[in-house]
């Protein structure tokens, strides 16, 4: 089962064993609930009456407004345009059509969108008839790719040809655009970088020289093979004033590069990926059968200023330690002390927390980046130490009875 809405970092895959082991009462805190999935199987698991939802965001409004039906007539397609114009003011829009529910970019590529609007008249034809057209007008968008993938093949393996590199291959005879991308950049950028290098060289300097230049890191990635990128143009002009030797304007310099562009845009093509905003509407639409209105509160503050009833059941899930794309800091050591300072048990979900927080439970959990890309990780489930008899030996010392 799915549970809460999509969201990055959302603990969908384990949202039922997270509530297993938290205590049950009267009251469920969730003071980081993000998608609402930790709260969306509490409402389901019986353990709990009332529920008090926070998160700096407002996605657990939008959780709620799909609990209350508010998405049942969702029908809009959302272009690459709309979502430049109304992300900002509508948290609907800027969650489920963001690419990974980052909230910044759009869902679809350039190349893919295109499909997807079709594909979402098909889903949400009102008739039969509707539905036939969107689905002629879908096979005559492939026959236009069909095409544009043979010209863009031939100029890719051309491209191969000239910087020496052996064309690979998936089992299905598409070209393997992400192995070859490196390759042919590593030849692409080989001239690049030694043209930086020499003048780097020439001038006398140190990249630390560079860094302090620049103001920024950047010039790491401009003078090494790994992560090797060229400089944007007000880089490179920045780089000028104290490297003499660089006299190729910068456009000449770029130019080289333009033709991986044609890698780019042939994945893009090769991968139409799953009509993920439908899946993400349904999950909104699926929401609705909770109807608990009454007893879910929702709030969007800091953690700190939320009022926690007495006896309830207190999770937070932060942003783990070491991970980015969040769309505001996270202050970890203000949130270490504000734990260290409760007089009641918080649970928080973490891979890793220092030595006077004990781990209760733990999981193993595959993380998803990529269709090709899975990592494995430990989820833990951590109180601060003055706690952690009690949870070993429940009792009637914390909460009342802590687990019931």
């Amino acid at each position: 089962m799915s549970y809460g809405l999509p969201y990055k970092g959302s603990k969908n895959s384990i949202a039922k064993w997270v509530v297993s082991n938290l205590p049950k009462s009267h009251a469920f805190v969730d003071l980081f609930a993000g998608g609402c999935a930790i709260t969306h199987a509490a409402m389901l698991s019986g353990k709990f009456e009332r529920f008090i939802v926070n998160d700096i965001t407002e996605y657990p409004q939008v959780f709620r407004d799909a609990v209350a039906g508010m998405y049942r007539d969702e029908r809009r397609w959302i272009s690459r345009e709309d979502f430049s114009r109304l992300k900002d003011s509508d948290p609907y829009v800027r969650l489920c059509w963001s690419f990974g529910n980052n909230m910044k970019s759009y869902l679809y590529t350039p190349e893919a969108e295109r499909f997807k609007k079709h594909l979402h008249a098909i889903f949400f034809a009102k008739t039969p008839g509707e539905a036939s057209l969107m689905w002629r007008g879908f096979v005559r968008e492939f026959a236009k790719v069909r095409k544009e993938i043979e010209d863009l093949t031939q100029k890719v393996l051309k491209l191969c040809e000239e910087c020496g590199v052996t064309p690979k291959y998936n089992a299905d005879g598409t070209l393997n655009i992400e192995v070859m991308h490196a390759d042919i950049f590593r030849v692409k950028s080989a001239d690049l970088r030694g043209y930086l290098q020499n003048a780097l060289k020439l001038s006398g300097l140190t990249q630390k020289d560079v860094y302090r230049h620049l103001g920024n890191y950047m010039g790491k990635h401009y003078f090494s093979e790994s992560q090797w990128a060229l400089p944007t143009s007000e880089q490179y002009e920045k780089l000028q004033e104290i490297l003499p030797a660089l006299t190729i304007p910068w456009a000449a310099l770029n130019e080289g590069l333009q033709s991986m562009e044609r890698l780019e845009r042939l994945e893009g093509l090769q991968s139409l990926e799953r009509l993920q905003s439908l899946e993400r509407l349904e999950s909104l639409q699926r929401l609705e059968s909770l109807q608990s209105l009454e007893s879910l509160e929702v709030f969007q503050k800091d953690y700190t200023d939320i009022t926690i009833p007495s006896g309830a059941t207190v999770y937070c899930d932060p942003p783990y330690t070491g991970t980015s794309g969040y769309l505001h800091d996270f202050d970890y050591k203000r949130f270490l002390d504000w734990l260290r300072h409760r007089d009641f048990p918080v649970f928080v979900s973490e891979y890793s927390m220092p030595d006077d927080f004990v781990c209760i439970a733990s999981i193993n959990k595959t993380c998803t980046y990529s269709p090709t890309k899975r990592t494995e990780r430990v989820e833990r489930l951590f109180v601060h130490e003055r706690w952690a008899d009690a949870m070993r030996s429940p009792g009637d010392t914390v909460q009342g009875t802590l687990f019931d």
